[in-house]
């Protein structure tokens, strides 16, 4: 009985021991393969091209949101005026600025332009008008500068 539990307890030891040398050798790979910039970028850098040196698979990926003619089930990438399509929604949508203008989202990289040019934010009416202030330009801000 003694033996029997000995052997039990020396196996678990032994399979605990094993699971620790486990984890030492994954943290040891973990970092050996850890993030190291290919270039270093300024704390205030605004481009996405220099962005995209140290992360190019987010970069192209960004890049593809420049493509308008996706289609999908939820209406893709392409530009459409919701209202156009369903005037019943200028009723449904009185008092509101969706009333003044709707329009389908397209990619990231046409975030700025949309928040630009939508009647929403009380702008562009005519030359020389804009956007009114306080609009989400900071979450669409993507293509900002380019």
């Amino acid at each position: 009985m003694k033996n029997k539990v000995l052997f039990i307890v020396t196996i678990i030891v032994v399979f605990l021991l094993g699971l620790l040398a486990s984890s030492i050798v994954n943290r040891k790979s973990e970092a050996k393969y850890r993030y190291t910039p290919s270039v270093n970028i300024a704390e205030n850098e605004p481009r996405n091209e220099v962005w995209g040196e140290n992360f190019p698979l987010e970069y192209q990926s960004s890049l593809q949101t420049l493509d308008t003619s996706f289609a999908s089930m939820q209406g893709g990438s392409a530009m459409r005026d919701v209202l156009e399509e369903d005037p019943n929604l200028v009723i449904l949508f009185a008092g509101y600025g969706f009333a003044k203008d709707y329009n389908q989202g397209r990619g990231h990289a046409y975030a700025i332009e949309d928040i630009h040019n939508t009647l929403r934010t009380g702008g562009p009416k005519g030359e020389g008008d804009g956007p009114m202030p306080a609009t989400c330009w900071t979450c669409k801000s993507l293509m900002c500068l380019d």
